[in-house]
């Protein structure tokens, strides 16, 4: 039979129209796109994508043998079900809350315990910190990129300052409802449902802190309201930890550490500060005798935090009353969350660089991803060497964390695998909790196989049509068989087979074109031949290939190394470090007698 016709292309519509207004796609769209394609566009939807974006890479999908229904087989090939959420138990959110916490994977920690929550909403102690653990390490992403971005106005590093400012407020808007939102949880359900002296002290310190952290990012009337309201809920945790805890009790005294430092740096007492902490630290000293040796160790560990404090506070080095400490400047006005995706809008090219550079420095790193894909898409001309670096950067750290956190379930995965040796229950309760994991591994798979493909087609749509250098079209060459190798880590049998003899095509060209384009010292040569290889022991299994790569590309660099320039010699150096590194370790692994 004749084959199917090839479909047809999609509907012109503006560029910048956002998908998610487009209608949904349903199942009667098969006669215009693809399974693999309509798998694309919902991807695109979901994250408030452009249009473009959807015809970039449905562009990719019937190019040059890049085939979507292949990375749609990767995604689900291990029955991955999105609906299990609706159905799990309370058991299975707080389950799924350790293994995000596992793979460093806070928001949806913190979803998974807000969920468990709802069923029930008095907490364990165990409970209680996940709880904590989850919602101060989302706080923590932006309080930290802030603290960053202070730091880079104060030194003048040359920085936009209209451009640090807006990204501040859009930090700080997120700061502000992620904490109003966690205190609306405090108030509504858990200090409601809370039992006991010691949950009551921790969930009203943890409003406090909550507090805190929006005083820190706010100016003017609004921050000291909220200064304010910081204090009256850790004077309430006072006064049930009187009542109820002994002076030596480490949420106790974890209240007056924190409760002393929002009186130093939010209201600016420093003499009041002082005295509450060593008044604290005086206290539980005297009952450190009576403590048994997990108790001695949190307690000693907590009053170390209030010895530093008191010694840095009184020290003659510490100018002023300590107010705004870590956050010399709040923002006015922010009532909702401003999406950093506004600041993309209409910038220029060198506005994306800065932005990039930003989002580096505070280590925000899909916020850099989105300005560095806004960069590339430009595609009228080459990426300069510091744009296409940070391309790269923003990519390998977005994906980077994903494969981190794919690695980790998996061995999770494992862990609960061997534990089904022992009795019926103990192999039942491990079956479940490795059917849990695999499912959750399923998810980052999937997300792992949507941003390499995304990436993918901006290298292929964009980024290499517009390379005019060697050096230039070898370090795409280079990124496209790399994020091909991952897509290949992530799948399996005919699916991995095939995934696996693209990224080797893609790599050969690469390595084609740098031998007889780039000089022996390259380092975007000496980088290609690095990870080429690394996919040639790990992937392909072949070691020998691998090693002969790896040794050939050393010895012909360190033949011309007295030819460069400082510089140069640094960057080349560092790579032939690593291949050097890995010969070592695959030719002792090679010697390792079997047994």
């Amino acid at each position: 039979s004749p084959p199917p016709p090839p479909p047809p292309p999609l509907p012109a519509k503006p560029a910048l129209d956002l998908a998610i207004a487009l209608p949904p796609l349903t199942e009667d769209d098969t006669d215009l796109y693809t399974a693999s394609e309509r798998l694309l566009y919902e991807h695109v939807q979901e994250r408030r994508g452009t249009y473009q974006d959807v015809k970039d890479l449905v562009a990719l999908v019937r190019r040059e043998g890049f085939d979507a229904g292949e990375i749609e087989a990767v995604m689900h090939q291990r029955k991955f079900r999105r609906g299990w959420r609706q159905d799990a138990s309370r058991e299975a959110r707080f389950f799924m809350a350790t293994l995000a916490e596992q793979a460093e994977r806070y928001r949806e920690m913190l979803d998974e315990v807000r969920n468990a929550i709802r069923v029930q909403a008095e907490l364990t102690p165990d409970e209680r910190n996940l709880l904590a653990v989850a919602w101060k390490s989302v706080a923590d992403s932006g309080r930290d990129a802030l603290r960053a971005l202070s730091l880079l106005t104060a030194d003048g590093a040359g920085a936009d300052s209209s451009l640090v400012r807006q990204f501040r407020r859009c930090l700080a808007s997120e700061v502000l409802a992620h904490c109003r939102d966690h205190t609306r949880l405090l108030d509504e359900q858990l200090l409601p449902a809370a039992k006991g002296g010691e949950a009551r002290t921790f969930l009203l310190k943890m409003k406090g802190d909550s507090l805190k952290y929006c005083a820190e990012v706010m100016a003017g009337p609004a921050r000291v309201e909220a200064g304010r309201q910081a204090q009256a809920a850790y004077s309430a945790a006072e006064d049930v930890a009187a009542k109820e805890l002994s002076v030596s009790h480490p949420v106790r005294l974890k209240l007056a550490l924190n409760h002393s430092v929002c009186i130093y740096e939010i209201v600016g007492d420093k003499g009041r500060a002082i005295g509450m902490a060593k008044t604290a630290f005086d206290q539980a000293i005297d009952k450190l005798d009576s403590l048994d040796e997990d108790s001695y160790r949190d307690t000693t560990l907590i009053m170390q935090l209030l010895r530093d404090n008191i010694a840095l506070w009184t020290s003659p080095d510490e100018e002023g009353d300590g107010r705004g400490q870590g956050f010399p400047e709040g923002e006015e006005g922010i009532d909702s969350v401003i999406p950093v995706e506004t600041l993309l809008q209409g910038r220029t090219r060198g506005e994306l660089v800065a932005l990039a550079k930003l989002a580096e420095q505070a280590e925000r790193y899909d916020e850099m991803l989105r300005a560095t894909t806004s960069l590339a898409r430009m595609g009228a001309e080459q990426l300069s060497v510091e744009e296409r670096n940070l391309f790269s950067v923003s990519c390998k750290m977005v994906i980077g964390a994903k494969r981190a956190a794919s690695r980790t379930l998996a061995a999770i995965e494992q862990k609960h695998r061997e534990q089904q040796q022992g009795g019926a229950a103990a192999a039942a309760d491990a079956a479940q909790k490795q059917e849990w994991a695999a499912g959750y591994r399923d998810k980052v798979d999937v997300e792992i196989a949507r941003t390499c493909s995304e990436i993918l087609s901006i290298v292929d749509v964009s980024a290499l049509p517009a390379a005019k250098s060697p050096d230039s079209a070898v370090f795409f060459h280079k990124m496209k068989a790399d994020y091909l190798r991952y897509l290949t880590e992530i799948a399996a049998g005919d699916e991995r087979t095939r995934a696996a003899e693209r990224s080797r095509v893609a790599y050969s060209l690469a390595l084609d074109l740098a031998r007889s384009e780039l000089p022996p010292t390259s380092p975007v040569r000496l980088g290609l031949v690095l990870n080429a290889s690394v996919f040639y022991y790990e992937i392909l299994n072949q070691r020998d290939q691998a090693c002969l790569m790896a040794k050939e590309a050393f010895d012909d660099a360190i033949a011309e190394l007295d030819t460069l320039g400082e510089e140069e010699y640094r960057n080349s150096t560092l790579i032939m470090q690593l291949l050097r590194d890995n010969l070592t370790l695959w030719t002792e692994e090679d010697e390792e007698p079997e047994g």
